[in-house]
């Protein structure tokens, strides 16, 4: 499960390094750690079984992350989509059906938990790859300073005698 909570934020930290910095994401993913484990923790007590706790808490984690980016196809699809009430019962059920899927698992449940383990690293592995090759050909990470310190550098054109201020 902490796997597949990190691997949104390592996505879409590794696409934007250069408008991002490394502080901005430990927030975002503290939480995120904090929230799964508690999940993790909470169902490995109810479950008495770290493996089915594993898995289900990595099911909410997909389902959570998931319920955005269906949102925004939907309403891709259909201009007039209705509102969430009607994703929301849809997910519902989905976790729901999931739980109750994998609660009937016993005989396998160590084995499902071991591949969601290699789907994760799988979907992880691009994400770190992209960060450890842009440190390695020293990516810039721009900064506000930054940025107008270069604009300071920049020749104004002819004929205008002030640079806009396009960081408001």
């Amino acid at each position: 499960p902490i796997l597949f909570s990190i691997f949104p934020i390592l996505f879409i930290f590794s696409n934007n390094t250069s408008h991002l910095s490394w502080e901005q994401i430990q927030g975002p993913t503290l939480w995120t750690l904090l929230l799964t484990v508690t999940v993790w923790f909470s169902l490995k007590i109810l479950y008495s079984n770290v493996y089915k706790a594993a898995i289900v808490t990595s099911w909410l984690v997909v389902l959570f992350f998931s319920y955005g980016p269906a949102y925004d196809f939907l309403g891709d699809i259909q201009s007039t989509f209705p509102s969430h009430w009607l994703l929301f019962s849809l997910w519902l059920r989905l976790g729901t059906l999931g739980i109750l899927a994998l609660n009937r698992c016993h005989e396998t449940i160590k084995t499902l938990s071991h591949a969601a383990n290699w789907i994760a690293l799988c979907l992880l592995g691009p994400s770190l790859l992209m960060l450890l090759t842009q440190s390695w050909v020293g990516a810039v990470s721009f900064s506000m300073d930054t940025a107008l310190a270069m604009e300071e550098e920049l020749p104004l054109p002819e004929g205008q005698y002030e640079k806009p201020n396009i960081f408001y």
